[in-house]
């Protein structure tokens, strides 16, 4: 649309008092409201106040300025409420259709604001006007979590290492706590804290005093002269809290380690679990030795290389030199070992384990079986014994019959014997031979339930197995150790548990508590052969357990001592 030519009112002359003299025109009806007049709180020299004009030519640019406006609005509200629109600067709003010069892309676009129109009958500038582009902010649109993105990426290094520091704990100075261990919390949450001047570092200890304990009384009662510089707190607090010296070990302790140190046969070619990290209990084996001689020191410990050797199992054993004295090559050894061949090896160890675990079942089992027959065979005698004494007693007590005896018609009754199965007679030994066997019963000595008896009994068993092997067979020329605090023999004590008060059938001592096999046989034996030649001048043993012991030292503590 082209531009309308401006045309210049001419104003009307003005009175001698300032006042505009009325024109002889007359007004339009669009302009009857309106007063050339000036308000009562006018001055002479004010210009007319212009209640009220008409412009008939403007309405059109009018129309389309609010359109323009109305259009603007909705598209704002529209990027408000719609997520995700378009990007409006990428949108070119319409323009007037007014002349201008091609807008430069470069030049910078001031946001345009539209003034209200003057009247027409004002003069206008005929001046350029840059093309009406409006363009308004734009906000980005970020995922709901890019706040907390935007926050955390500008934060400072000091507050992230912040954030990750833990704050040591309350220091009370009570006996389970380590002084040494606090002081150095506070160094490291220092550090990673960044405090720079003392007086922070003395803050923040002071801070970590737990209120009302010794160390923060003791803190009160500090000289503030020691309160200045945090090397002058930690020198106090350590003077106060002295650092507990540590208990090293000694070359003895480590030697004793060493020598202590096992590998069980059931683990070679096993895998073990260290720390988490599955690995070889040789392996593992290996490291704990290797560690104990780099902290005992090689030389003080090399003459333990072969005792260290001994102690190992025969299947590792196999694959180590004899005779070492350097722990390099020792170890170099075992770390070297192929674990398939190993495993090889430790196997055929296990079953051939297994094939005599179940061949000494079954020859317990037999042992059991003949230790069992001797014993009737013993009871079978003293039946008979028993029964030749009580019949001599009847035959002298007895008186001629008569019918009013009644007492003497049931001694008469002969006794009729059951049928029993024949027994194998043993053939008897001769004078010579049981005084021989009586001879050497004491062989052998019995030892006292002391800790030095024990010890000289399990020597005397190492030697009676060296002597006739594990599955050596006990008779009359092979006399077996007897156990510590048990029964004499041949004192009319029970074969199975070495008691007195009952006899072998009857014994309530559980098979674990019992003696071993071949004791069972040789006290059998014994007996059966010299009889009970010990039983007057024996201390009686009686079987108690546990739960019967503990009660009778209850009832001799409540009635105290005898004496």
């Amino acid at each position: 649309m082209a531009p309308k030519k401006a045309t210049k009112k001419k104003l009307p002359e003005r009175g001698t008092d300032g006042r505009f003299l009325a024109s002889d025109k007359s007004l339009n009806s669009s302009t009857t409201a309106s007063s050339l007049a000036t308000s009562a709180n006018s001055s002479p020299l004010d210009t007319p106040e212009v209640v009220n004009r008409s412009l008939p030519d403007t309405t059109s640019d009018n129309g389309e300025y609010k359109a323009d406006l109305e259009d603007n609005q909705e598209k704002d509200d529209d990027l408000d409420s719609l997520p995700g629109a378009p990007n409006p600067e990428a949108i070119i709003w319409p323009t007037e259709d007014i002349p201008s010069p091609p807008f430069n892309p470069t030049e910078q676009t001031q946001k345009f604001s539209r003034k209200t129109p003057l009247p027409a009958s004002l003069p206008t500038a005929l001046t350029p006007v840059k093309p009406l582009t409006i363009r308004l902010p734009i906000l980005p649109i970020t995922p709901p979590n890019s706040q907390l993105t935007v926050q955390t990426s500008a934060q400072s290094p000091t507050s992230r290492r912040m954030s990750s520091n833990s704050t040591p704990g309350w220091f009370h100075s009570k006996p389970d706590e380590n002084a040494q261990n606090f002081l150095r919390e506070v160094d490291r949450y220092i550090v990673l804290s960044d405090l720079k001047t003392e007086a922070a570092k003395v803050i923040v200890f002071s801070t970590l005093l737990s209120a009302g304990s010794v160390a923060d009384l003791w803190w009160t009662k500090l000289d503030s002269s020691k309160k200045t510089t945090w090397a002058d707190v930690q020198s106090a607090f350590t003077s106060r809290w002295l650092a507990i010296t540590i208990a090293e070990k000694t070359g003895l302790d480590y030697q004793q380690e060493i020598l202590a140190l096992r590998i069980n046969e059931e683990e070679l070619g096993m895998q073990v679990t260290v720390a988490g990290v599955p690995t070889w209990a040789h392996l593992r084996f290996h490291a704990q030795i290797q560690q104990l001689v780099n902290e005992a020191g090689t030389s003080e410990t090399a003459g333990l290389v072969y005792q260290v050797r001994e102690n190992m199992p025969m299947v590792i054993k196999d694959f180590t030199t004899p005779g070492l004295a350097d722990w390099t090559k020792f170890l170099d050894e075992i770390k070297a070992i192929d674990t398939n061949k190993l495993w090889e090896k430790a196997e055929a160890v296990r079953k051939k384990r297994e094939v005599e675990k179940a061949q000494n079942t079954r020859l317990a089992r037999l042992e059991g079986l003949q230790t069992d027959a001797i014993e009737v065979l013993r009871l079978q005698l003293q039946r008979t014994n028993l029964g030749t004494t009580q019949s001599g007693i009847t035959a002298s007590n007895t008186t001629p019959y008569s019918s009013n005896n009644t007492m003497s018609r049931i001694c008469d009754v002969p006794r009729t014997s059951t049928a029993r199965p024949p027994v194998r007679q043993r053939q008897p030994l001769s004078p010579e031979e049981k005084e021989m066997l009586r001879s050497g019963v004491n062989d052998i000595p019995h030892q006292p339930d002391t800790a030095a008896g024990i010890t000289t009994y399990e020597e005397q068993l190492k030697q009676w197995f060296a002597k006739y092997g594990q599955d050596g067979r006990v008779n009359e020329s092979t006399q077996f150790p007897l156990c510590p605090g048990s029964a004499m023999i041949c004192s009319g004590e029970c074969f199975k548990c070495g008691s007195h008060g009952h006899i072998a059938g009857a014994c309530p001592a559980p098979e674990a508590s019992q003696l071993v096999i071949q004791e069972k046989i040789w006290r059998s034996i014994a007996a059966r052969e010299l009889g009970n030649f010990n039983q007057g001048h024996a201390t009686q043993i009686d079987l108690m357990f546990e739960e019967e012991y503990a009660q009778r030292w209850e009832q001799g503590k409540g009635q105290g001592s005898s004496v």
